[in-house]
């Protein structure tokens, strides 16, 4: 279990992170482009300025993590229930699916 871990600016792209546990961590400006984050949690995180293109946010914790500024395009399973669990999406980039009722 990883929580309070720092990852600023880390480059995880394409990271097979199923299931991870990054709960509080620091991951401002993480590249996370096409990672599989399927039912990782990552509450209370701060993903300010993350790069989760395409990212697969299936099942995926968000309640109460910061995704300010972050470029969500074509992220794959992001609900509106997770997204609005989030602490902020000020200046994010949304995928699609969601911007829709």
């Amino acid at each position: 279990m990883v929580t309070d871990a720092v990852l600023v600016g880390a480059d995880l792209t394409k990271a097979y992170l199923r299931l991870a546990r990054f709960e509080k961590s620091d991951m401002e400006g993480a590249y996370l482009n096409g990672a599989n984050l399927t039912g990782a949690n990552l509450s209370e995180a701060n993903l300010s300025n993350a790069h989760l293109k395409r990212a697969d946010l299936n099942g995926a914790n968000l309640s109460k993590a910061d995704l300010s500024r972050d470029d969500l395009s074509g992220a794959k399973a992001v609900t509106k229930k997770q997204l609005k669990s989030c602490r902020s999406l000020a200046g994010a980039t949304l995928p699609e699916a969601s911007k829709h009722p």
